[in-house]
């Protein structure tokens, strides 16, 4: 789902920029984004190719902490607000992180399509 605009240039200016002025105050949060480039590790979206993207960028934990997960670099992944959401407490299968993340993506196609189809009965009624 990655958008038609050409993708953000991670620079080392950009990570340092955005930390003086404080966009990013969690540390740890830029370090996950940094990581994946800055894109959404589950949908592909461009975490700061605009201004609504950026307030959208989270970490997420691969294996949710109410599950067992843990704060460990290895469990965090980069994600939209949407995917995050959707995944919710969603414990995916796999040994690697790999594979684990590989797990959520397919589940969260899943749950895109059931949410697609819950908001287009409503959209109808409304004539949207």
């Amino acid at each position: 789902m990655k958008s038609s605009i050409e993708k953000t240039q991670v620079t080392p200016e950009l990570l340092s920029e955005l930390s003086r002025v404080g966009w990013f105050k969690d540390k740890s949060l830029i370090a996950v984004l940094a990581r994946a480039d800055f894109l959404c590790e589950y949908c592909g979206q461009d975490l700061i190719l605009t201004f609504n993207d950026c307030f959208n960028a989270q970490k997420d934990h691969i294996i949710p902490k109410v599950k067992g997960g843990s704060d460990d670099e290895s469990n965090l992944a980069a994600c939209c607000l949407t995917c995050n959401t959707l995944k919710w407490d969603y414990v995916p299968a796999g040994n690697s992180r790999k594979e684990r993340i590989a797990d959520v993506i397919i589940h969260l196609v899943e749950k895109r399509k059931e949410q697609e189809e819950f908001w287009n009965k409503y959209r109808n009624l409304i004539k949207r």
